[in-house]
């Protein structure tokens, strides 16, 4: 897929996907119930997606990412003390702001090429297209959240979580586990079933991404997006992804893959 055209697709996906949170958040009834599996209230999803999509905003337009550091301790209070921030807590009121909020970072990245590069998180450096990506994956992720505390359906289309994962590719090397990574030298082949492939490579615990096939890979990965997308998340057991035939391994060395989220701490 050319990179214009997942620019585009992510760019719809981003607006979608606001239509179905604003909706869900609207239809809380009870806004300090908590999120089961979460130290959030339902509300606190609408406010950390309103703070995203703002902050994602600016940063697009030149505004580095006020993050000082990227330890899970630190980003859990920071993103804490953002969501007290917005003092609204009418279910309507937060799903109307949810949408006004995105409305504006669409707007924002509208004249700009999906390859344009801003900085991220940390200072790293990020396309206007991954930002999309990743904001992307914090609608769809939160969404979930908000749809199992509601019992409702939050079902998540393949080519989606495609586009939130090809986002994260990059950013993974902020969030390595270093006991795990430090000077490890693999490589494993990732194939998202119907979405494509790619090449992760360790090389003395230095993290990259490379196109799939460009050298052998010591384990590969093989999954539906979805599932791989949970399971990375913490929202689905690998176990049972793969029991549900999600996720299976192999290679040469199919241990590698089974270990491979091991070796990233999700922020």
């Amino acid at each position: 897929m050319e990179p214009s055209e997942t620019f585009t697709l992510t760019r719809q996906a981003v607006a979608a996907a606001t239509t179905r949170t604003a909706e869900f958040v609207a239809a809380v009834e009870d806004p300090f119930a908590p999120v089961p599996n979460s130290t959030w209230a339902q509300r606190d999803i609408a406010a950390h997606l309103i703070v995203v999509a703002g902050l994602y905003a600016d940063v697009v337009q030149g505004t580095p990412l006020p993050i000082e550091n990227l330890e899970p301790a630190y980003l859990a209070a920071e993103s804490a003390r953002r969501n007290a921030d917005i003092a609204e807590h009418d279910p309507v009121k937060l799903a109307r702001l949810l949408s006004d909020t995105v409305e504006r970072f669409l707007d924002a990245i509208a004249g700009l090429p999906g390859d344009f590069e801003v900085t991220f998180q940390g200072g790293f450096p990020l396309t206007v297209a991954g930002v999309a990506g990743v904001l992307l994956g914090e609608e769809l992720l939160h969404g979930y959240d908000l749809a199992v505390a509601l019992g409702r359906p939050w079902p998540i289309a393949a080519g989606d979580a495609a586009l939130v994962l090809a986002a994260y590719a990059p950013l993974f090397a902020l969030h390595l586990n270093r006991d795990r990574t430090r000077h490890l030298t693999a490589g494993f082949g990732l194939e998202l079933r119907g979405a494509g492939e790619m090449t992760v490579r360790f090389t003395d615990g230095a993290y990259g991404v490379e196109p799939a096939g460009t050298a052998p890979v010591d384990a590969t990965i093989s999954a539906d997006p979805v599932a791989f997308l949970l399971v990375g998340s913490g929202r689905l057991a690998q176990h049972e992804a793969v029991a549900l035939g999600l996720m299976s391994f192999g290679g040469a060395r199919p241990e590698l893959g089974l270990a491979f989220g091991d070796l990233f701490v999700y922020p």
